[in-house]
């Protein structure tokens, strides 16, 4: 890992091994992480058990990008660091979660966009 990468998570909701219906991303701590570009098992069990709920039936991870059955999570994270890449220019790790919680934020809301409008449309209804 170079002195300016900054370890970061990925974990979502998802429906087979194609369909994301909600993401998490998060900046980890670099001890805990560990020096390579592999996050480390121990991280990975923290973000896993910080995250997910005790009704969830199977977690995957993958510690690296590309992974065949989870690639709609990778290319999520991608389209985020290639994103901090060109909008920012890179980013330290002092403001990384802050952007990392909008683009999950982002992802989230485009995913669920035409329930969230279906819902505001009869919150509005219901007020008149």
């Amino acid at each position: 890992m170079e002195p300016m990468d900054q370890p970061v998570a990925i974990g979502g909701t998802m429906e087979g091994d194609k369909e994301i219906r909600e993401i998490k991303m998060e900046h980890l701590n670099k001890r805990e992480a560990g020096n390579s570009r592999l996050i480390s098992r121990i991280a990975q069990m923290a973000f896993s058990d910080f995250h997910v709920s005790e009704q969830v039936k199977a977690v995957r991870s993958f510690p690296y990008f590309g992974m065949n059955k989870l690639a709609p999570l990778s290319a999520a994270l991608m389209h985020t660091l290639r994103w901090l890449d060109h909008t920012l220019q890179g980013i330290g790790p002092k403001h990384l979660q802050a952007y990392l919680n909008h683009q999950s934020f982002v992802f989230n809301i485009a995913k669920k966009g035409l329930e969230s409008c279906a819902l505001l449309a009869s919150f509005m209804c219901d007020k008149r």
